[in-house]
């Protein structure tokens, strides 16, 4: 696997995480009726982050499975 492939993947791993990290930082500042977040997301943000979590974790695993297989694009 091409290093720059490597590196695309551990981007969007990154990004995974951020998200993850910054999704109920957001959700605290939904303003509602009460000033207090919607019950909801007391469910949904870990949920999510799980979700995102899984990806995150299936991403790497991914890009460390093809790192070890030789890519063939460059054998011209």
């Amino acid at each position: 696997m091409s290093d720059v492939r490597f590196n695309n993947a551990m981007r969007t791993n990154v990004v995974y995480w951020v998200v993850a990290i910054a999704l109920p930082i957001a959700m605290r500042a939904v303003p509602t009726s009460t000033g207090e977040p919607p019950r909801i997301f007391d469910l949904l943000i870990p949920i999510f982050q799980i979700v995102l979590a899984f990806g995150a974790a299936h991403n790497f695993s991914a890009a460390l499975r093809n790192a070890s297989i030789p890519d063939k694009s460059n054998d011209m």
